[in-house]
């Protein structure tokens, strides 16, 4: 079973997020960030890295550590989430 968190990690500050984004290689290539392989978590943290790098987005922590903070959530509340108590909302 995959769980799913979703995370504010920080703020868009300027306009041009798809070009950016489009310059974040796909595709299965390992990343240039960190070496790791290809998946769609790399992906994401590449793109937050870059959008980041480029000023459009400010995040409230690098990748790596708003990864870790996801986690933590996700494990959370995974118990009440995996015996049918149905999904967690925290605000």
């Amino acid at each position: 079973m995959s769980l799913i968190v979703l995370v504010k990690v920080g703020n868009v500050i300027r306009n041009g997020i798809g070009p950016v984004i489009q310059q974040v290689p796909t595709g299965g290539n390992i990343s240039r960030r960190n070496g790791e392989a290809f998946s769609c978590r790399t992906w994401t943290k590449d793109a937050l890295a870059h959008l980041s790098a480029m000023g459009i987005v400010v995040l409230k922590a690098d990748v790596d550590t708003l990864q870790e903070m996801a986690k933590r959530y996700g494990a959370r509340y995974a118990a009440q989430a995996e015996t049918g108590r149905g999904a967690c909302v925290v605000n």
